[in-house]
């Protein structure tokens, strides 16, 4: 599912225009990205957590070159998934 079809399916369940769908929406993914940004956990009951992490860094090789590299440290933001949420996904078929 990719972004467009997501705000049709919130729309229809929502009784609302796209329009307005595709505003709620980036204030909700936006919220998110300001509290990640500032150091705060984001969790969701059922679903899972959001986490910034810092990834420390790392030596890799670089075939072109033929030589290790130093790789910077970055952030990288981790979901946690809920232990009910991962219930239920034992529960779907494959």
């Amino acid at each position: 599912m990719d972004n467009k079809e997501l705000i049709l399916q919130l729309s229809k369940k929502l009784r609302i225009s796209q329009v307005k769908t595709q505003e709620r929406l980036n204030l909700f993914t936006n919220e998110i990205i300001t509290n990640l940004l500032s150091d705060n956990n984001v969790e969701f009951l059922n679903f899972g957590d959001f986490e910034k992490k810092l990834k420390g860094q790392k030596v890799i090789f670089n075939p072109k070159a033929g030589r290790k590299m130093l790789y910077p440290p970055r952030n990288t933001v981790e979901l946690e998934v809920s232990g009910s949420f991962k219930k239920h996904l034992k529960t779907i078929e494959k």
